[in-house]
């Protein structure tokens, strides 16, 4: 009895050990994969977004310039190239905000601060 106890504390003792190694090594892996990434150019993310923002800008307006301001890009899928619109009137509507949120995150555009201030 006294031999099968010192195995089993030396088993879980032992498992404990490698689990906690484990445990380094995948944060070792963790941090280093971090430390080579590369910086992240702030303004050119920004300049990307705002581009977007214009591109669904130009896509909500229609022929004669106007845009159904009751309508909000929700997504675009997998095989689409533009954005599918809801109506911000439909009760399960849930993200109708979002896109007003975009656009005035993104106020330096001229059109986009003329597109928030008419909602």
């Amino acid at each position: 009895m006294i031999v099968t106890r010192h195995f089993l504390c030396n088993f879980i003792l032992n498992f404990m050990k490698m689990i906690f190694v484990g445990f380094v090594m995948i944060m070792y892996l963790c941090c280093s994969a971090t430390c080579h990434a590369q910086p992240l150019d702030v303004n050119h993310e920004l300049e990307y977004c705002h581009a977007q923002v214009l591109r669904t800008l130009a896509q909500l307006r229609s022929d004669d310039g106007s845009i159904d301001y009751s309508m909000t890009p929700r997504n675009i899928g997998a095989n689409d190239s533009l954005w599918t619109l809801r109506s911000v009137k439909t009760p399960e509507e849930w993200c109708a905000g979002f896109f007003p949120g975009i656009l005035w995150m993104d106020g330096d555009s001229a059109e986009a601060s003329a597109f928030t201030r008419e909602l």
